[in-house]
């Protein structure tokens, strides 16, 4: 058996046994060999696999986020009435989707953390993480989504009583300009 083939085997006996190890060469070479011969007798070398091992393989690898998980603990914060502690997780996950080109829940994200300042009360940026909401929508073809984030900037406008302002005729417009777009689409 060529030293390949034993990480190889190392590596999956590690993942079927539960271990962490991810590369055979974070074990020294008398590990390798102890493992080598338990795994002839019993095919499992787990029990001689180091705890340094593990540790140097836990301490080089970055710790990944994942998005969804982050959704998910947002959505149950926002459940929970901790709108604050929601937004940062809403907005973690808006910028770690996007990283991976799944835009629709990027902007989805987005309009949650816009949700949860427009319910604090914090109209300015919830206008602000709407619009940015609407625009990732839109530029990607979410056009009933981007719709529904900008009516929603639309009502904080009018929350802080600004329907005279150029920002709100310039989103009216817009907001009629995308009802006139699905209209058409719907024929």
């Amino acid at each position: 058996m060529r030293i390949t083939d034993l990480q190889q085997v190392l590596l999956q006996a590690s993942r079927e046994s539960g271990l962490l190890i991810t590369d055979a060469d974070l074990l020294t070479a008398p590990e390798k060999s102890r493992a080598f011969r338990h795994l002839e007798n019993h095919k499992n070398p787990a029990p001689y696999l180091s705890q340094t091992a593990l540790v140097r393989n836990q301490m080089s690898q970055p710790e990944k986020q994942d998005p969804l998980r982050i959704h998910r603990g947002g959505l149950a914060l926002y459940d929970g009435g901790k709108y604050g502690e929601a937004i940062d997780k809403f907005l973690l996950a808006s910028q770690l989707y996007e990283k991976v080109g799944n835009f629709f829940d990027s902007s989805y994200m987005l309009f949650k953390a816009a949700e949860c300042s427009f319910l604090q009360k914090e109209y300015e940026t919830a206008i602000e993480r709407f619009m940015k909401s609407a625009e990732i929508a839109l530029g990607k073809g979410f056009d009933r989504f981007g719709l529904g984030a900008l009516e929603y900037a639309r009502d904080c406008y009018k929350a802080i009583k600004k329907e005279k302002s150029k920002e709100f005729s310039k989103l009216q417009k817009q907001i009629e300009e995308v009802k006139k777009k699905l209209e058409a689409q719907s024929f």
